[in-house]
This record gives C-alpha cells, structure tokens and sequence, in this order.
C-alpha cells in the first residue's frame, strides 16, 4: 500500500469518525433534552404534591387533610401562625415549645406503650 492511498484512507476514516462523534452528540443532546423535559414536568405543583402524598401515604396523609381542612376553613389561623414566626426571637420560641411538646408527647406515647406491653395483649381486648 502506497503512502497516498493509506493518507486517503486515514483521511476518510477521520471524516467517518466525525461523522460517528457528532451523530453521537446529537443524540446525547436529544437525550439531555428529554431528561430535561421529564424534570421540569416533574417539578410542577400537581406532581410534587402526588409525590409527597404518595410518599407519605397512610395515617400521616390523615393528619395533613384534617390540617389542610383547618388552614381552609379558617383562614386566619394561617396568618396567626405566620405571626408567631414573623421575628427571630418568637420563631425561636415557638420552635423550643414545639420541640418540647413533641418530646413530651413521645415520652408519654412510649410511657403508654410500655404500660400495654407490661400488662400483656389480652388485657386490652
């Protein structure tokens, strides 16, 4: 094989492998593309709250409703709770009197649970 003839066919080979590379980035483009497309329908409010409820499920979906119920029938109390957190200072305090309530009230759960377990499954029937 001649010098000319294996230039021309490195040369060609070079034009088929550009070819291959931008046919591969134009299809790395349309696939970028589509994910892109996929995220930002996912992100929508609709699809985010079906996640979160589906994620949540069960008896906690329960307490949500019954808050989401509460914050439409009486508006203000949205407000009210937005003004106990208008200011750092009351935000901590709310945040410290929540965090002790929920506290407490697990305390008192497992206390109750402890009690159910000493006394035995068939005295709660």
């Amino acid at each position: 094989m001649s010098h000319t003839t294996a230039s021309v066919s490195s040369s060609a080979d070079r034009k088929v492998r550009i070819q291959v590379l931008r046919l591969q980035a134009g299809y790395e483009r349309i696939a970028l593309q589509h994910s892109l497309c996929t995220l930002a329908n996912g992100l929508q409010p609709g699809a985010l709250a079906a996640m979160v409820r589906d994620h949540i499920g069960g008896a906690t979906s329960g307490w949500l409703a019954t808050g989401w119920r509460f914050v439409r029938r009486y508006p203000v109390s949205l407000s009210v709770m937005g003004s106990l957190f208008s200011t750092a200072t009351r935000r901590r305090l709310v945040l410290k009197s929540a965090l002790i309530a929920g506290l407490v009230w697990l305390a008192r759960r497992d206390q109750a649970e402890r009690a159910r377990t000493v006394q035995g499954p068939e005295s709660g029937a």
